[in-house]
């Protein structure tokens, strides 16, 4: 499926138009107690950071996300993975006891590869690409483009003056922001925003994303 926002948006090119891939994100809670003290991760996968083991603000554990692949957003947790989940715990914690773990919530990212492709880093978009004036894409950027925001910030300034097309530079603290979510930005009061104002449903120019974004993943 294509990116939804980005297929409504008025003059925007057929020709960049993205299908949208959805990863889904399982987390189960651990009702023996409180294991661990720290974060613990396994060895990450391609798609990734595997199952780890989580900590909430009281101290108990939380284990995920896992890489669950779907056409459509939902948010239940599927119960049926919960095997799937001892298997990955016990290569880091072996004694873990069948039936501690619980459903607890999933959340979705959106990628821009799917699950034969490789990973991709995000991409900042700008008229220069797509020739709307005013409209800046984030598209493929996830909790770690989130836990380097200002970065983000800063280039996508740099691309809105600029009107160009940025790519995390593989020098800088940028390149820590691979991963896969779908963010459009629309930049206010600018001129040529009208149609993609009306994709939106909107009367003046606004700060909108494109798909749900969840936190914890």
């Amino acid at each position: 499926m294509q990116w939804d926002l980005l297929s409504r948006i008025e003059s925007y090119p057929a020709a960049l138009q993205r299908r949208g891939y959805f990863a889904k994100g399982n987390y189960f809670a651990y009702r023996g107690g409180k294991p661990f003290s720290r974060l613990v991760y396994p060895m990450p996968s391609e798609s990734g950071l595997g199952i780890h083991a989580t900590l909430d603000i009281d101290g108990s554990t939380r284990f995920g996300p896992d890489v669950e692949w779907v056409d459509e957003i939902g948010y239940d947790v599927d119960v049926s993975r919960v095997d799937t989940f001892y298997a990955a715990i016990r290569e880091y914690w072996p004694s873990i006891q069948s039936g501690t773990l619980q459903p607890a919530y999933a959340g979705i990212r959106p990628k821009l590869t799917g699950a034969a492709g490789k990973a991709a880093d995000f991409v900042i978009e700008g008229p220069a690409a797509h020739s709307v004036p005013g409209l800046v894409n984030l598209l493929g950027m996830e909790s770690p483009g989130l836990t380097a925001a200002w970065r983000s910030a800063s280039t996508f300034r740099a691309c809105s003056r600029s009107h160009g097309t940025l790519r995390p530079d593989p020098k800088s603290t940028a390149r820590s922001i691979s991963g896969s979510s779908a963010i459009t930005v629309v930049t206010p009061a600018r001129s040529g925003l009208r149609s993609a104002n009306a994709a939106l449903g909107n009367s003046q120019p606004t700060f909108t994303t494109s798909t749900p974004m969840t936190t914890g993943l």
